[in-house]
This record gives C-alpha cells, sequence and structure tokens, in this order.
C-alpha cells in the first residue's frame, strides 16, 4: 500500500509566492507605463501602438552588460639581504561582469559577479536593487559595498592603483568589502559648488553570500561615511570621516569550513582627504578600530595610505602610494 502525503503551502510560503505574482504584475505594468510619465497605460497592440513607441520603451528598459579583465603579473625582488621571497606570479586578477538596467522611473538593479575569484565568497559581488528617494538620495537593498572611506566605496576601475591600499582590509573592514544589508546614498546639495554627502550601510556583519546555517555572527554592522564635496573649474575636493561598529568576521584557516571564523566585535574611525584636478590627483586617507572576542581584546588595527599621480593626454603617467598598516 502506497501512503501519499500532500503538503499544503505554509502561509509563509503562500505570502512568497503572492508577493512574487504581484511584483511580476507590477514590473510588467510598469514596462508599459507612457514616456511622458503619466499613470495611463501605453496602448496595447490592439490600439495600434506604434513600432517607434514600441522601440523606446524596449530601449528605456534594456539591460546594459559591461565588465572589466586584468591580467596581473608580478616579480618581487629581494629587499633585505636573506635571499626569500614571493616566487614570480602571472594570472587573471579580475574578470568581472556587471548587469545593470532600470525597472521603472524610481528603481533600478545592479548585478557583478567575478568568476575568477570564488574564495573570496562566491563569484557575487554586487546584487541589489535601488530605490530612489527623491532626487538625490537612494536606498539600496540586498549585497553591497560597505561604505567606509574612500578607496571601499569608490570602483576598482576609477581608482589609480589596480589594488585598493592594503590597509583597507586590515585597519577599516577585514574581509567584509561587500555585506547584505540596507544602504542609504546620497548627497544635500548646500549650495552649486558645495554639497554634503552621505553614505549608511546596516550589514549583516559576516560577509558576502554567508546566510542561514553557515552564519554564525550574531552581531549586525553600522558603517558610514559623511563629508564635504566642493567642485568648480576643473578642481574637486572631497573631505570626509567615517565610523563603524558592530560584528566583523575573520577567516580561519579553511575557507570552506565557517566554524573557525573569528566573530569579533569591532569599532572602528576613519578620515580622508581627496584633491581632484586636471593635471593631478593626491589623496590621503586614516583608519584605526578595536576588535574584541569574548569581552578580550583580540587586536586594535590602525594605518594610512597616501597617493598621488600626475595626469597627461595619454591616460598615463608617473604615481605615487606609500602606505603603513600595523597593530597596537
Amino acid at each position: 500500500m502506497i501512503h501519499e502525503k500532500r503538503l499544503l503551502p505554509t502561509p509563509l510560503l503562500r505570502a512568497s509566492i503572492l508577493f512574487s505574482a504581484a511584483l511580476l504584475c507590477h514590473f510588467r505594468s510598469d514596462a508599459q507605463l507612457p514616456d511622458d510619465g503619466s499613470s495611463e497605460p501605453a496602448p496595447s497592440i490592439l490600439g495600434f501602438r506604434s513600432a517607434h513607441d514600441s522601440t523606446h520603451v524596449k530601449e528605456k528598459y534594456k539591460v546594459r552588460i559591461s565588465g572589466v579583465l586584468q591580467i596581473h603579473s608580478e616579480q618581487e625582488f629581494n629587499t633585505n639581504g636573506d635571499s626569500l621571497h614571493d616566487p614570480p606570479g602571472f594570472r587573471v586578477l579580475r574578470a568581472r561582469l556587471i548587469a545593470k538596467g532600470r525597472i521603472n522611473k524610481f528603481t533600478t538593479y545592479e548585478l557583478m559577479i567575478d568568476p575568477r575569484a570564488p574564495e573570496q565568497g562566491g563569484i557575487m559581488r554586487d546584487a541589489f536593487v535601488a530605490f530612489a528617494l527623491g532626487k538625490h538620495q537612494s536606498l539600496r537593498v540586498g549585497q553591497q559595498k560597505t561604505m567606509f572611506g574612500y578607496e571601499n566605496a569608490v570602483s576598482i576601475t576609477e581608482l589609480y592603483t589596480v589594488n585598493r591600499s592594503d590597509f583597507c582590509d586590515a585597519a577599516m573592514r577585514g574581509v567584509n568589502l561587500r555585506d547584505i544589508g540596507l544602504g542609504l546614498l546620497g548627497e544635500i546639495p548646500l549650495t552649486h559648488q558645495m554639497r554634503i554627502e552621505n553614505a549608511v550601510t546596516f550589514t549583516n556583519g559576516s560577509r558576502s553570500t554567508v546566510a542561514g546555517p553557515f552564519d554564525f555572527n550574531t552581531r549586525k554592522a553600522l558603517w558610514g561615511r559623511v563629508g564635504l564635496r566642493y567642485k568648480e573649474n576643473g578642481l574637486e575636493v572631497r573631505l570626509g570621516g567615517s565610523i563603524a561598529t558592530g560584528g566583523l568576521r575573520y577567516l580561519g584557516d579553511s575557507l570552506l569550513i565557517p566554524t573557525d571564523d573569528v566573530y569579533a566585535a569591532m569599532d572602528r574611525v576613519g578620515a580622508d582627504l581627496e584633491i581632484e584636478h586636471k593635471w593631478f590627483h593626491l589623496s590621503g586617507e586614516f583608519a584605526r578600530g578595536s576588535d574584541t572576542v569574548a569581552d578580550t581584546l583580540y587586536q586594535e588595527p590602525k594605518g594610512y595610505a597616501v597617493i598621488a599621480a600626475l595626469k597627461t593626454k595619454w591616460n598615463a603617467g608617473p604615481l605615487f602610494r606609500y602606505e603603513e598598516q600595523g597593530l597596537d
């Protein structure tokens, strides 16, 4: 005799199905709105909508695909006389694909994957939906960068160096450059030349793509930077301060087993200054903090970095970077 057990949808599953259906209908209806911003639906095919209107709507909500590919080679040389140094290397440093799109007038999304580096916590980097809150603010929901300091928040394609400064890992965010949570980013205009910048993220505190049974961290994390920006006649000056508090996860010996990771209660403070001109770039950044585990001091990281670059019409030029990091 065969017994058949039929599973009925739970309230949570039923709510999820209804929400997904409503979201699908909402996206479909938004994509059919006319471009003039009115709430009336666009004419259907039976209403003889022109091919030009249809093409314009498709272009407006078209997914934009971009990518970054970096090949990295290094040859270390001995500087302390002991003849010990890392062997030469040649590898793919980054192989990223980015998809961006618009759902409606107020909602966008972004997805970034990098199959080159799964040891960093999976191939997924950014995966969030952003909701416009007026003209100058947006709310991000999903996996995103933690907002602390200058270098952390800037895309690697816009920095003057191939890699971020080492102290960004040690004295700022650890391995948690990206995490799952909420982000409020924007600016508040003061004058035509000056505005306040704000970037705050409230995250899970367990680094990217960690959830469910592998999440042993009970502390969330709050990251934030507030600053001033002045821009006029080809000169841009940014001055900011950053703070962070909450939980931070340090990877153990095994990247695949989370039970040997260290979960610390952390606090961070930092300051940054950037000067961008037609002919040069100058930036400096400082951060320090403290980590405790079970009410015992784990470490007190600190560090700073200074970058100077001269610009030329060939998109190439001399670059200088000096940084230090350490533990108190």
